[in-house]
Formats: structure tokens, sequence, C-alpha cells
């Protein structure tokens, strides 16, 4: 084992230590108000949120971009594979910067992604849509087919699906289950031809599943997990925490990994942006005066 991979396994372990964790989520997610929430984060690994943001957005926003500061220090640390695993699960971010860069959100800042990037340091300087499509296209996310807005987001996500899956068959297998699962609900109909050719995981048959039950008895069981039980679309909610609370496990399962190495690398990584998902919810519940909060439990 490298010097690279048990320094960074040990600065890996030392930020887990510094997440909210479920319970403290839950407290803050029962605050009553953002303001209260807020306060509650004071004494948190996020006490900029509760210095600076003054909306639920921008303290979400504050939250990940916390999480993506200590991805990058530790990515500082790591060899080369495992500064890639990182862009690879980091990529969760750039495509949030794609998609605010393609749908001109007003008021977003992009995530600065350094070193982590892997199209945005080019992308982030075009605006119309065939520029960007050109600057993915000579990128690890590949030609996303088209350069129509909503196709181009589809097919990222559907891509980072892909690239997830070469870390974890489950977790690429469950995130392209969740992307498909939502195109089937919006249409009210199969998601389409393209699905076979952008997510190769989920078997021939994904792409003419006319209900999200179908689409969960076809795929195979590295993406039927997320949808188990899953009606319609109502319930994805349900199935998309159900994907994070399988994240979360795994890697407190590879944190726990007594030898240092890549699972650990790959779970401290991965239980930060958990805990940053959660504590994002957390705070939106509490701005909703509670309401929503089944959405933590299930993950939480």
């Amino acid at each position: 084992m490298g010097a690279g991979w048990v320094a960074g396994s040990v600065r890996g372990r030392l930020l887990a230590h510094h997440r909210l964790g479920a319970e403290a989520a839950r407290a803050v997610a029962t605050a009553g108000s953002f303001a209260a929430a807020r306060e509650q984060l004071r004494a948190s690994p996020y006490v900029d949120v509760s210095a600076h943001a003054e909306t639920v957005a921008a303290a979400q926003h504050a939250i990940w971009a916390g999480v993506l500061w200590n991805l990058r220090v530790l990515a500082g640390w790591l060899p080369a594979a495992g500064v890639e695993t990182t862009r690879v699960l980091a990529a969760f971010l750039e495509l949030r910067n794609i998609e605010d860069l393609l749908f001109g959100a007003g008021e977003a800042r992009a995530f600065d992604l350094g070193t982590l990037a892997t199209a945005w340091t080019r992308a982030r300087d075009v605006a119309a849509p065939s520029e960007v499509r050109g600057v993915l296209r000579q990128s690890a996310w590949r030609d996303p087919g088209s350069d129509d807005p909503d196709e181009m987001l589809t097919s990222l996500r559907l891509e980072w699906a892909r690239r997830l899956g070469e870390l974890d068959p489950a977790w690429g297998g469950g995130a392209a289950a969740l992307v498909v699962a939502r195109m089937v609900a919006q249409r009210k109909g199969p998601a389409g031809p393209d699905v076979a050719r952008r997510a190769p995981m989920l078997g021939p048959s994904a792409a003419t599943a006319p209900t999200v039950s179908e689409l969960s008895a076809v795929v195979p069981d590295s993406a039927r997990w997320v949808l188990r039980e899953i009606a319609d679309a109502h319930d994805l909610w349900r199935a998309e925490a159900r994907w994070w609370r399988r994240l979360d496990d795994d890697a407190e399962a590879w944190l726990r990994a007594a030898r240092p190495g890549m699972r650990v690398v790959l779970g401290a990584v991965t239980s930060l942006m958990v805990d940053a998902w959660r504590v994002s919810a957390a705070i939106e519940i509490a701005a909703r005066g509670g309401r929503g909060r089944e959405v933590l439990d299930a993950v939480a």
C-alpha cells in the first residue's frame, strides 16, 4: 500500500468524523423554521451556513461548497487513482453547474471544482447549448447527443450513473434507474430508445417499459433494488432516499475497514456527500415548518 493511500485514508477518516450525522440532522429538520435551523448549525461543521446564508438556497449551496472544499483537500493527499475516484463523485456538483449554465439560473453560484473538474473549466466560458455540448463531447462526459438542454441534462445524468457504476455497480444501476423512472413518470410512457445506449446497465427492456412498476420488473438486480415497491411517480422520493441510504450504509462499512486504500477513501468521500444531502434536506424541511420530514426519516 502506497504512502498516498495511507495518508488519504487517514485524512478521509478524519474528515468523516466531522459530519453532522443523522440524529443531528433530524434535530435541524424539526427546528420549526429556517432561522432556527440555521441557529442549530452554529456549533456544527456547517457553521458558515449560520454565519452567511440568508436563504434556504444559499444555505444549501454553502453546505455543498463546504463539502466540495474538503474533497479538494482530500484529493491533494491521494494518488492519481484516488483523485479520479473523487472526481467521479464530485461530478455530481459539476452536473449542477452545467444545469445552471444550460437553464440560466439567476442567482446561482457555480461550485469551484478546481482540479476535480471534468469539463467545467472550459464549459463555464461558453453560453449556447451547442457550445456546451462541444465542450462535453471532448471530456469524460462524452457527447450528450443533442443540443436541447432538457435532453442534454438527462444524458448527463445517465452518464454520471455510468461513471458511478464503474465504482460500484449498484450505485450506478440505482442512479440510472432513478433517472429513467422519472422519464417514464413524466412522459407517462416509455423513456425511449436512447436509454438503451445511454444506460446499458439497465438492459434493453428498460427503454420500452411503459410504467415505473414495469421498469422495476425488467431491470437487473443491480438497479431493481432502488425501485422495489415503487409503484408510480408519487413514490419516487422514497426511491431517491433509498439510493442515498444505500450509499450511506456502504460508506460506513468501508470506513470501518481496517486496511487503508480505495474503499476507505471512497467511503469517506461518499459519507461527506450523503451528509450534505441530508443536512440540505433538513434545512428545507425546517423552512417548511417540518413538512416533508418523512423524506429525511427514510434516509436518516
